[in-house]
């Protein structure tokens, strides 16, 4: 499901950088708004993890931060994701 959502953020030739498209964003924050108990922040933190890892994703991990979306889990491949609650 993660990766069907987070489509929109692949789409066009966006520079490292550039503020994705409202669509990559609202994506994202879309995703965001589901991690409302710890085990969905976990969930959440893990699929994150998946996804930024494999390619053509990784060019996902700088969107939190050029939409302005405060994830409730780093959005970095290294993360540990059962130390969040």
């Amino acid at each position: 499901m993660m990766k069907d959502t987070a489509k929109p953020c692949l789409y066009g030739g966006r520079q490292p950088g550039e503020k994705p498209t409202d669509a990559c964003c609202n994506a994202i924050y879309s995703l965001n708004l589901q991690a409302t108990t710890t085990q969905a922040r976990r969930d959440l933190c893990q699929c994150f993890k998946d996804v930024i890892t494999s390619s053509p994703y990784i060019k996902l991990i700088d969107v939190p931060a050029l939409c302005d979306i405060p994830l409730p889990v780093p959005f970095t491949p290294s993360v540990d994701c059962q130390s969040h609650s």
